[in-house]
């Protein structure tokens, strides 16, 4: 969120990848629903996450 929301959202979404792929490959799991979300928000630009209290509003 913090690369996101400094205008940095290709860094964001390259970390998210790099995240997601370490841990299926560690664990064979995917990430949660909830991130899966916000991930998604990411890639649609969704207004809602800019600003300090998106990440309050997320896990609300």
């Amino acid at each position: 969120m913090a690369l996101y929301q400094s205008g940095r959202q290709a860094e964001a979404i390259g970390v998210y990848n790099a995240a997601r792929l370490r841990l299926v490959d560690e664990l064979g799991m995917e990430p949660s629903p909830k991130l899966r979300q916000l991930f998604q928000q990411m890639l649609n630009q969704d207004p809602g996450l800019h600003g300090s209290t998106a990440l309050l509003r997320q896990s609300a």
